[in-house]
């Protein structure tokens, strides 16, 4: 499972290093830390044969509120209206690059997340949205402009929303309505198994790595925390390009965000 196969790793990492002093154990925490990641990694490839991709963030509904950093990798709130809401001081910050082929892995670390607006970071087909009017209301559920988008809220559920129709999926709510339905139809063996997929309710915290594989082969979103599976989104139309894209607080010290290996 997957939490064994980490937990090793990160047992042998601890283990292989031994602090000899109080005076090198500050280098020796950075050396665990970059072997834990160098290890992690290892695993990623390993697990999903895919390693972490870096790329810039390049669209946004108002960067002029936004600290940039880390050659754009890194997204910042940076607006001192402490007097506005949180709602109405959101962004949307969308990566530079789409992908309709391929196998692609982003890791995104969450230094900080607003506690009154719903953070959400998944995918989108329409990055041009930034550019809509109605721009600073923008987010990845019931936004008709961005698009199709599949996405993981801060309150731990992954999202489906489908801006041609403006309709929103949850896929623990669906799961969990249907789930006794499906197993009462089940006919045999084969069956049962397609319909035992499950979504498990994650939600970040500070500090957090939320990591998301785009399989364009197979046509699938698999979304995790921390390297904890929270589900695998199948059956993605591949007519289109998928951008990963954050929702986040434009308020200062209220977002923190960084694309990372």
């Amino acid at each position: 499972m997957i939490t064994t196969e980490v937990t090793t790793a990160t047992t042998e990492v601890t283990t292989a290093i031994i602090t000899t002093s109080n005076n090198n154990e500050k280098e020796e925490k950075n050396s665990n830390t970059f072997t834990s990641s160098r290890l992690l990694n290892v695993w990623w490839q390993n697990k999903l044969q895919a390693l972490p991709e870096v790329y810039p963030f390049a669209y946004f509904v108002n960067k002029e509120d936004l600290e940039l950093s880390s050659n754009n990798q890194r997204v910042r709130g940076c607006d001192d209206g402490s007097s506005l809401s949180c709602s109405r001081i959101g962004n949307l910050c969308i990566l530079r690059d789409g992908f309709d082929q391929g196998r692609h892995l982003f890791k995104i670390k969450c230094r900080l997340k607003c506690p009154n607006l719903s953070n959400q970071i998944g995918f989108l087909t329409n990055p041009k949205c930034v550019d809509a009017p109605n721009a600073e209301s923008l987010h990845l559920s019931q936004s008709p402009q961005i698009g199709l988008s599949y996405y993981l809220m801060s309150n731990g559920k992954l999202y489906h929303y489908n801006g041609f129709l403006n309709q929103r999926l949850c896929y623990m709510e669906d799961a969990a309505a249907n789930q006794e339905e499906k197993q009462t139809r089940a006919a045999g063996p084969a069956q049962k198994q397609s319909i035992n997929q499950t979504f498990t309710l994650t939600k970040w915290r500070n500090g957090d790595i939320i990591a998301i594989l785009l399989d364009c082969s197979s046509q699938e979103i698999t979304f995790y925390v921390n390297h904890f599976l929270v589900g695998v989104i199948k059956d993605i139309p591949t007519a289109y390009r998928y951008y990963l894209a954050i929702r986040c607080c434009s308020k200062l010290g209220h977002s923190d965000y960084q694309c990372i290996k």
